[in-house]
This record gives structure tokens, C-alpha cells and sequence, in this order.
């Protein structure tokens, strides 16, 4: 076996055990053998924990890498040339995992799998280093649009993204599953049936599971909401558990057709959300792609807000008893200035054009 430190912290042995889990979960995928329920309990493992999804990602990269080196090499002796000081016990021998191939696996799945899980688990809990992570662990594509555009992507699976203004999403597609990461933003998916690949997109520690749905999810200011047009999808997330450190638990929710969930973080402590739950009209909250922002009685500082993602033209308010002011109308967002003089037509409210890049909103005091 792999030398492993003679003492592991309590936090060493939870992620040694995460690692092996990741093992079993690729190795069973790998042979063909997973059956449905095993796939829809490794999707439900998948989101336990967003751990979790990091580790199948690099053992799964491993899996991919030691296959590479073909039936006459020793893949691990490659892996260990790839990272010193975890080779093996002197004297230890051990054959090649995958030189026999497919007819050896097949025939003696529990050694191998045993073999494998172990290989597999001690490099992947060996890979602390965020750096060695991103170097085998890189997204396949990534998708970004600046200020003011908008992208449609076709995935391989026939899967569509439509992303908004300013937003960024790594997308990774395999045999076993579809997984991407929304790393800022706001991105509509359109996901292809494929009950044998999840479907999962993480968004700042929330992890949304879907098949053949439509959803929206938008990413802000550390605060994601996931809002539902048509289908059902799960939300789930991994929180502290209130008065014991170090404690997790896990909570999940359902979400169908005009349903929205809003995960907030708590400043100063990632570890904890606040979950608000609301009936919507999803058709309006996702009518950016459509080149409109809709809003029904929305507090003006958030009506700015989401203008501001739009433009260079950025609005300020310089009264918080404005900033509550309730907007409802159909908008442009890519016309900043029309918006700001129509919120000039209420009473006492007066609007400065600070040259092309700012405008300002506050009350006149007449």
C-alpha cells in the first residue's frame, strides 16, 4: 500500500474516508455493473456534501490518467513519478492494476476493485494542494460573457445554457455524469433527458440536481437563487450545524414549476445560509433573456442592483429612504438612463447625470 502519515487528525480521517468512498462510487460506474437505484444514490452522494463532488472529480481524473498508460506500463509507478515520497513500502511488490484489462477485471472484480479503491483513495487524499487539483482536475469548457451580453451554448448532450450579463460557468461532461459550476452570474439551462447523467450545477456551495427541466439560476452578491420554469429539480446544500463546531448537516428541497429558493450567506461565516422559499412568476424573474427586466413592486436599491449588472453606466442612490421606494414596470436593461429619469418622475425625486459613467438618485429638498 501507499505510505500513508502514522497519525491522521480527526478532519484527515473524515477526508480519507470521503476519498474512499469516491473510489467505490468510480469503480462501480466504471464496470458497467451500477445499476439505476446505484446511480440515483450516487447522485444523492454527490450532493451530500460539496466535498464530495470534488473528490469523485479527481479520482475520476486519476481513473482517466492511469488508464492512459496502456497494457504494458504499471500505472501507479507513472502516478508516483508524478508525485515523490509516495511510493510504497520497500520490498512491497504489486502487479500492474490494469495490465490484464477488461477479461481480469471482469473475472476477479472483488481483488481489483479492492486494489483500485485503495490506489485510488491514498492519491486522491494525498492531493491537498488546491494547485495539483486544478492541474488534474480542469474543466472541460468555460463559458463567459462580459458586461451587457448574453451567450447561448449547446452542450454535446443537447443541453442549452443561456447565460446573462457578466457571468462565468465551467462545464464538465463524461460517461457518468454532467457537472457545472456557475462561478458568477446568471445562466438558464434547458437540460437534455439522461437519467444515467446527473445533471448538476454548484453555484457558490448551492448544488442543484435536474433532469429534463428547465431552471434559472442567478449568483449575486452571495446570495443564489434557483427559480424553476418548468420540471422539478433539488436543492441541497452543506451548512454548520447551529452551536456544534465543525458538525454538518445537509438540507434538500424540491423545487417545481414557479417555485423559487434564495440561499443567503451570513457576512463573516460561509458556513451558514438563510433559505427563503417563495411562490414566483418565473416567466418574469427569467425575462432577461428576452432582453427585459420585469419587476412587480421591487425595492429600489435591488431594481438598481440588477441594472448595474448590465451597463457601465452605473446608478447610485444617496437616500436609504429612497433606496425602499417599490418599483413595478417592464425595462430595458441596457438603457439605464430612460429608467433612471422615469423613477425621476416621482414626486420630490430628482436624477444627475454625472457625465457618461454615473447617475445619481436622490430626493430633492425644496
Amino acid at each position: 500500500m501507499l505510505g500513508l502519515a502514522p497519525a491522521m487528525s480527526g478532519r484527515d480521517v473524515k477526508a480519507r474516508r470521503s476519498c474512499e468512498e469516491a473510489a467505490r462510487w468510480c469503480v462501480l460506474i466504471a464496470s458497467g455493473k451500477a445499476t439505476d437505484g446505484d446511480k440515483a444514490r450516487f447522485a444523492e452522494w454527490l450532493m451530500a456534501a460539496p466535498n464530495h463532488l470534488r473528490e469523485f472529480q479527481t479520482v475520476e481524473s486519476l481513473w482517466n490518467q492511469t488508464r492512459a498508460y496502456g497494457d504494458d506500463l504499471d500505472p501507479e509507478r507513472g502516478v508516483i513519478a508524478l508525485f515523490p515520497g509516495m511510493e510504497r513500502n520497500p520490498g512491497q511488490a504489486r502487479p500492474s492494476l490494469l495490465k490484464r484489462g477488461k477479461r481480469l477485471f471482469m473475472s476477479h472484480v472483488g481483488k481489483i476493485a479492492a486494489s483500485l479503491i485503495v490506489l485510488l483513495a491514498s492519491l486522491a487524499f494525498a492531493l491537498t494542494d488546491a494547485r495539483l487539483r486544478t492541474a488534474l482536475w480542469a474543466p472541460q469548457h468555460v463559458y463567459q460573457t462580459k458586461i451587457g451580453e448574453s451567450r447561448l451554448v449547446r452542450l454535446a448532450d443537447g443541453s442549452i445554457i443561456e447565460l446573462n450579463t457578466a457571468s462565468r460557468i465551467a462545464v464538465r461532461m463524461t460517461a457518468h455524469a454532467r457537472t457545472l459550476t456557475l462561478e458568477r452570474g446568471e445562466a438558464y439551462f434547458v437540460v437534455a433527458k439522461d437519467r444515467a447523467r446527473p445533471f448538476i450545477v454548484a453555484a457558490d456551495g448551492a448544488y442543484v440536481r435536474a433532469v429534463g427541466t428547465e431552471f434559472n439560476v442567478k449568483a449575486v452578491d452571495r446570495q443564489v437563487a434557483v427559480t424553476v420554469v418548468e420540471g422539478t429539480v433539488l436543492v441541497a446544500n452543506n451548512m454548520a450545524k447551529g452551536g456544534y463546531s465543525g458538525q454538518a448537516m445537509t438540507w434538500r428541497q424540491s423545487l417545481t414549476r414557479n417555485q423559487q429558493l434564495i440561499v443567503r450567506r451570513v457576512p463573516g461565516n460561509d458556513r451558514h445560509e438563510t433559505l427563503v422559499s417563495n411562490q414566483v412568476n418565473a416567466k418574469n424573474l427569467v425575462a432577461w433573456r428576452e432582453k427585459k427586466l420585469i419587476f412587480d413592486a421591487v425595492a429600489l436599491r435591488e431594481v438598481v442592483a440588477d441594472f448595474n449588472r448590465y451597463n457601465e453606466t452605473t446608478i447610485a442612490i444617496n437616500d436609504a429612504s429612497l433606496g425602499a421606494l417599490a418599483i413595478s414596470g417592464v425595462f430595458d436593461p441596457r438603457d439605464p438612463v430612460a429608467f433612471a429619469r422615469t423613477v425621476a418622475m416621482f414626486p420630490n425625486v430628482e436624477m444627475v447625470e454625472l457625465g457618461r459613467s454615473r447617475i445619481i438618485l436622490g430626493l430633492s429638498h425644496d
